[in-house]
């Protein structure tokens, strides 16, 4: 079996001297889609800001593509083929989505037609400015710079926000295809639960900075109670 794309084991981090996340471990392998699941403030968006580097681990061990990150430089993380598409997407707003898309692509050229096979409707947009789009048209081109950019692990959190459901229904399987047509994981951090889970392959649910559960997709699904709870369970952080 491969290794993972990335490990984490016992993993403790947060902001200043507050923990967030505590004693986490957490497995995603190659071409597979994993939910991390959880209420408002779970820990979840600390969890893929740990994994970047740009939240430091206070304890615990952290494994990129097999070798360990040591320090929080998130550009040492990038340089090992993980991409991080943010809840405000991270586009520049004054470029082009062609000229987002070449800042995307590791080395070369990008390559539009692949680019174009998963969000078609951004063929007709290359030329406007990112900051012109739709909310929508913003999130394609924020995952499709991801998807393009040869990274093994691929992490977005709330793809959903802002968006109508039928938006997101149609790009959470494209992330899906991403992962069996590349060989990437996905790290997806979603608050539409049940469409996370319809094309995730496992997933993790955080409960109160600490994993409560992790199981494949399918058993999470037919937990009516673990989704409640994932909704309107505590905030910590």
């Amino acid at each position: 079996m491969s290794e993972p794309v990335v490990e984490l084991k016992g993993v403790h981090s947060g902001y200043n001297t507050i923990s967030v996340i505590r004693g986490i471990d957490l497995i995603v392998n190659p071409g597979e889609v994993v939910a991390l699941l959880g209420a408002n403030g779970a820990g979840k968006t600390t969890t893929l800001r740990t994994i970047s580097g740009i939240v430091p681990i206070s304890e615990g061990t952290l494994t990129v593509m097999g070798t360990p990150i040591l320090k929080n430089r998130p550009w040492l993380v990038a340089r090992r083929g993980v991409s991080h598409v943010p809840e405000e997407r991270g586009l520049f707003f004054q470029l082009t989505v062609k000229e987002n898309l070449i800042l995307g692509a590791r080395r070369g050229k990008p390559d539009y037609d692949r680019v174009f096979h998963y969000f078609p409707a951004l063929a007709k947009l290359s030329n406007r400015k990112a900051g012109l789009l739709s909310g929508g048209e913003q999130q394609m081109l924020a995952t499709a710079r991801a998807a393009i950019s040869g990274s093994k692990l691929i992490m977005v959190d709330e793809m959903s926000l802002g968006l109508a459901p039928i938006i997101v229904e149609r790009l959470l399987p494209v992330l899906k295809q991403v992962a069996v047509d590349t060989g990437a994981g996905i790290l997806l951090v979603e608050q539409h639960i049940e469409l996370a889970l319809e094309v995730a392959d496992r997933g993790y649910v955080l409960s109160k900075g600490v994993i409560d559960r992790t199981d494949t997709a399918e058993a999470l699904l037919r937990d009516r109670h673990l989704l409640e709870q994932s909704y309107l369970g505590e905030i910590v952080i």
